[in-house]
């Protein structure tokens, strides 16, 4: 089964640029050792790169970002296919946690998206 495509929504929003991070993978595990300094090793060879993004969107594409993230995703649990923001290559993201909405007017929402790109 082919992934989600942000792209095919009506009106797709862009990812806001400014002000999103950006952690590098990190896919580390650090264990205590009875005597000296703490052993670090690869848990995988593979790691989820996390992107706190944001979207400001207006009403019908909120109400279409919400059908995208409970519909087409289940809920956040499938991975989708978007426009990395900084390589300009499409890449599988799935979302880390749960979409946060802030209503900044009438018609124009500010959703904050925990997202990560899958390795």
């Amino acid at each position: 089964m082919a992934n989600p495509q942000w792209s095919a929504m009506t009106d797709p929003p862009e990812l806001l640029l400014a002000g999103n991070s950006r952690k590098w993978a990190s896919d580390i595990l650090v264990s205590d050792m009875d005597a000296g300094p703490p052993r670090k090793r690869r848990k995988s060879s593979a790691a989820a790169e996390p992107i706190a993004g944001a979207v400001r969107v207006n009403l019908a594409q909120r109400n279409e970002l919400r059908t995208f993230y409970y519909t087409s995703c289940k809920g956040g649990t499938l991975v989708f296919d978007w426009v990395d923001p900084v390589t300009g290559v499409t890449v599988e993201f799935g979302f880390a946690d749960e979409p946060d909405e802030k209503r900044e007017g009438p018609n124009l929402f500010y959703i904050a998206l925990p997202l990560e790109i899958m390795p």
